[in-house]
């Protein structure tokens, strides 16, 4: 699993709530497991503009600003548009990860993330099991939303229902 999933939830989680821009943003700070730093933070210089897709994946600092930015990380996140943005950029510059005293579990997926707002408020939000976990497993409906993000501009909408339909109903289906 991607050990920045829970980072980006509660990113695009204060960013809805909060109606959070990125001309608001003073600084962002990301809690994160203290094993995870070599792969997802260092070097700085390095992660903060990453050279390619490939490397804004393993980058705390790009993925927070790109889900801040978007409101989302699709198929579509990570695009060579996207890592040289240069609002998403920006927004990268401010993310300063911190080890998290809280995140000792090896088998949680957690993360905490604390916008600091030019206005003078910090908001917060900490996910403790990401979903998809044992500890928060997805629902039906997350699962459909998830197909049909990733086939929807692929398929006729009435190809990927009928899909839908039958995977709802494997069961009964005669013929696979």
């Amino acid at each position: 699993a991607n050990p920045l999933m829970p980072h980006i939830e509660a990113t695009i989680t204060l960013r809805d709530k909060y109606q959070i821009t990125p001309d608001q943003v003073a600084g962002i700070d990301a809690y994160i497991k203290e094993r995870s730093f070599l792969t997802l933070c260092n070097p700085p210089e390095k992660k903060r503009r990453p050279l390619t897709t490939w490397h804004g994946r393993i980058s705390i600092y790009h993925t927070i600003a790109e889900a801040l930015v978007k409101g989302k990380m699709d198929k579509y996140a990570y695009s060579e548009e996207a890592i040289r943005d240069p609002v998403i950029n920006g927004l990268a510059d401010m993310v300063q990860p911190y080890p998290d005293p809280e995140a000792t579990d090896y088998l949680r997926s957690q993360g905490r993330v604390v916008i600091h707002l030019k206005d003078g408020r910090s908001v917060e939000h900490k996910i403790d099991d990401f979903r998809g976990t044992r500890r928060n497993p997805l629902r039906v409906e997350d699962y459909i939303n998830k197909f049909r993000a990733n086939v929807g501009d692929l398929f006729p909408e009435s190809v990927v229902e009928r899909a839908i339909e039958g995977f709802l109903n494997l069961e009964t289906q005669k013929d696979i």
